[in-house]
């Protein structure tokens, strides 16, 4: 139907009209109605009548480029430039460049694909958006986790829906961190309370538990005592690590206290992320308690990792025992030697 009133439309305006202004009129009207390849075979039977104007191969150039036959737009904008160095270009450069990127996305080369979307997200057009959501959809996963990388650099809510479809729903362990990561960077806030529970399942992988947790650091702008102190109390023990990452991630100093009691956590990966998040928001004491004691304490932790933490916690408040440490620790032959 579409079809037909299109082809009643072309004939009524262009019908008064001869010559190239009324083949003007029809390619407009197969413009308007999406036919593209119709537009192209009428310039096509123009040009081949001989003498072709600068206006007609321009023509030319868009409905090859619109056909995805960018090899056949670059031939026919050659001779354009041949026959009139003078015209206008620039437009026609955009719309071969873009029929060569679409060409390209539909590839069976995963590096053409790969290069079709790069070049499409730097060009800073619209189009790029629906290449980018095609992306997410396809078969291969490396096509997929580029998309996430890409589509969160541009943050539309589109490309935010695809980021929440793919982290309930991807199998792939690489694409699923990577769109956790993008849900992060793109502050997508109503996945907050499914990202902390990625943190309380056993079966959740070491990967996406760092990547939520640092996503879930990204949509805290502030946090509230009750909260925090709900987290650093929480049965779970990567919720409690939670707490230290956020208010180190926050650097709120006067949140420091509710961390207090993770020094002696008896999970080592709770300890480890207190003592770091000590020393990233650089505090001497906490609740008026001095914090050298129990650092001292913790330079002593059966476990490798708190006890570098320590070490390290020592040597930027200039505690000549951290770098000592730290000089043991480089120089043993296996961790907590």
């Amino acid at each position: 139907m579409k079809g037909f009133i299109g082809l009643v439309l072309i004939f009524l305006v262009a019908a008064p009209l001869v010559g190239e202004e009324g083949v003007k009129y029809q390619i407009t009207c197969h413009h308007l109605i999406g036919d593209d390849a119709g537009s192209l075979s009428l310039i096509q039977s123009e040009i081949d009548r001989g003498n072709p104007s600068a206006a007609l191969l321009s023509a030319y150039v868009y409905a090859c480029a619109a056909c995805n036959k960018s090899g056949a737009a670059l031939s026919a904008y050659a001779k354009l430039r041949e026959a009139f160095p003078s015209a206008p270009h620039h437009d026609l450069l955009e719309s071969i460049a873009w029929s060569i990127i679409e060409e390209g996305a539909g590839s069976s080369s995963l590096l053409i694909q790969l290069n079709s979307l790069v070049a499409a997200t730097f060009s800073d057009d619209a189009k790029a958006l629906t290449l980018i959501k095609q992306g997410f959809s396809s078969c291969s996963p490396l096509i997929r986790e580029a998309a996430v990388r890409l589509g969160s650099a541009l943050g539309d809510k589109p490309i935010q829906q695809e980021i929440i479809r793919l982290i309930q729903e991807e199998r792939h362990h690489d694409v699923r961190v990577r769109a956790i990561q993008a849900a992060g960077s793109m502050r997508i806030t109503s996945l907050g309370p499914y990202l902390e529970s990625l943190l309380a399942i056993p079966k959740t992988s070491p990967e996406e538990k760092r990547a939520a947790t640092e996503a879930i650091c990204n949509l805290k702008e502030t946090i509230g005592e009750k909260e925090l102190n709900a987290l650093a109390s929480h049965p779970r023990g990567a919720l409690r690590a939670l707490s230290a990452e956020v208010v180190a991630h926050l650097g709120a100093a006067e949140l420091a206290p509710a961390l207090l009691p993770l020094l002696k956590d008896p999970l080592p990966e709770v300890r480890r992320a207190a003592v770091s998040a000590f020393g990233h928001i650089r505090i001497k004491e906490a609740d008026g308690r001095p914090l050298l004691p129990m650092m001292l304490e913790r330079l002593s932790d059966n476990d490798y990792h708190v006890a570098l933490s320590a070490a390290w916690w020592l040597t930027i408040h200039g505690d000549l025992r951290g770098p000592k440490a730290l000089n043991r620790f480089l120089r043993s032959r296996s961790p907590g030697e």
